[in-house]
């Protein structure tokens, strides 16, 4: 079934929706013959991937059985026949055996079981047991201490998930489930907005104006493509494996129907749109993320709001557009803002990354070739504070590569190789970051002594990063990318007025 619709490029949804179709009715047929002795005593209920309805090959198969006593015999001995068969198939089968009060303590107890009840749904039964746990749970509403704590769990289960698997989204051997940008980056997005808002299904989060229909509708494509390299990941090993390996990538490039071209790949073009699309998700997840956290732990009612000018102000240590249309009005306020998220410990809040998404468009090429512009870019660099995490921001809402269209031609692009740990634009800015350590004696770098002690000495260290911003920028172009590399390099800091040469004296940034 999976491979014929895989081949056949079926979407993702249509593959995962058509695989759990199968499994339940599997499943029913299997209890329908086992257990009818006992089925009026039973609801089996989905739960988890499989309670979504949103199988891959070799997913695991998560059920509830809900019953009236968990002591109860000839019930206990029917479900262990039942589960046995369905292990004998070769299916992985996870079950629990609960009464609705047991299964109601355990998912306020326990963060997990708790998603697992969000998503779940009734396989086969009457459906009195299944009722009385969701009547239950309808009764004991989400009190403010409830939310406050399983989004703080989630928050905080996403933050080490990400950070086991490599902590960005761009690593050449990138988990597809649960890696960042993965398909569990958009499970607790979901499972965040369920619980704080409490939106039945995800489209909701348009009407709630907590994402806008365009930026859903690229994540919801992102997933649709995840699912379809999910399940030609469990085709290819034959088991639930979800890394995209080396050794995997060529195979499913060619599965994929990609073609090599003078200049990429086929491995290389799959990857990159691999990329684009979980960076469509890690990006929006983000911003998700830290509105969650703004969320529980919203700024104190005594501190001031403090104008910044052009729509913009600041409240305690968030930068936020409290007005996007003055903010708009000056295009240049779309850099500026991330130069004012570097003074004295501020960060951006979530609503001002999402509205700088929207407006990184503003960007044009009038804005690029003002002198305002390149002075904004500098002093960001030349900050002694969060350079990469502006740099970052600034590749998240767009806003870098329409300042620098050249590094937004290298956004998401991988090399098949071994040697190559991330993407090409994820390890220029991580390059700056450890730069940046370097400059801050922070890390100690015991393996890099020279480095170290040279880094803080630099009079100029935006010269430096700007060094490293474009070192791989024409990867990917065909031909020797050093050479290429410079030629992109001296143009981009004439723009900037950066004249080495020759220094522009009408230029009043040269000797700032």
């Amino acid at each position: 079934l999976a491979e014929g619709q895989l081949d056949s490029r079926s979407r993702g949804r249509s593959i995962v929706k058509s695989i759990s179709r199968e499994v339940d009715r599997l499943l029913i047929t299997a209890w329908d013959a086992l257990g009818k002795d006992v089925s009026e005593r039973v609801d089996i209920v989905a739960v988890g991937g499989y309670g979504r309805a949103e199988l891959c090959p070799h997913s695991d198969w998560d059920i509830l059985f809900l019953v009236d006593d968990t002591r109860a015999n000839p019930v206990n001995n029917k479900i262990q026949k039942f589960t046995q068969v369905i292990w004998d198939t070769g299916a992985t089968l996870g079950h629990a055996v609960r009464t609705p009060a047991e299964a109601r303590k355990f998912a306020d107890s326990d963060h997990h079981g708790c998603t697992a009840l969000l998503e779940s749904r009734l396989l086969t039964g009457s459906g009195k047991f299944y009722t009385k746990l969701m009547e239950s749970a309808a009764q004991e509403r989400w009190t403010k201490k409830k939310r406050i704590e399983f989004c703080r769990e989630k928050i905080e289960e996403c933050t080490e998930r990400r950070i086991s698997n490599g902590g960005t989204a761009f690593v050449m051997e990138p988990d597809c489930k649960s890696g960042q940008g993965g398909l569990r980056d958009v499970s607790t997005i979901f499972w965040l907005s369920m619980a704080w808002y409490g939106v039945p299904a995800a489209r909701d989060l348009i009407s709630r104006n907590l994402v806008g229909e365009q930026e859903f509708n690229g994540f919801i494509r992102a997933r649709d493509f995840l699912w379809r390299v999910r399940t030609g990941l469990h085709l290819l090993s034959g088991r639930e494996d979800d890394r995209l390996r080396f050794e995997y990538q060529a195979e499913l490039a060619k599965r994929f129907n990609y073609r090599d071209t003078e200049k990429t790949s086929a491995v290389e073009r799959f990857l990159k749109n691999y990329f684009l699309n979980v960076r469509s998700i890690a990006d929006l997840s983000d911003i998700f993320l830290l509105h969650f956290q703004e969320q529980i732990k919203p700024p104190s009612k005594l501190v001031k709001t403090k104008k910044l000018g052009g729509g913009m102000t600041v409240k305690g240590s968030k930068v936020a557009i409290s007005d996007p249309k003055i903010f708009a009005l000056e295009p240049l306020n779309v850099l500026r803002i991330f130069r004012e998220a570097q003074k004295e410990r501020r960060y951006l809040n979530s609503d001002a990354l999402r509205t700088l998404r929207s407006y990184s468009k503003l960007i044009d090429a009038t804005v690029r070739s003002d002198p305002s512009s390149s002075k904004i870019f500098l002093d960001i660099l030349r900050s002694p504070r969060n350079v990469a995490t502006v740099l970052n921001q600034m590749q998240e809402t767009e806003v870098l590569g329409r300042f620098c269209p050249d590094f937004r031609r290298i956004t998401g692009h991988g090399q098949f190789d071994r040697y190559h740990q991330y993407t090409v634009d994820a390890h220029t800015i991580r390059a700056i970051d450890v730069l940046r350590d370097f400059a801050l004696d922070e890390g100690k770098f015991i393996n890099f002594p020279l480095a170290s002690e040279l880094m803080p000495q630099l009079s100029r260290p935006e010269l430096l990063y700007i060094a490293l911003l474009y070192h791989d920028i024409a990867k990917g172009r065909g031909r020797d990318h050093s050479e290429l590399g410079e030629l992109l390099a001296r143009k981009f800091c004439q723009r900037l007025c950066l004249w080495f040469d020759h220094p522009c004296d009408a230029c009043p940034f040269w000797r700032s």
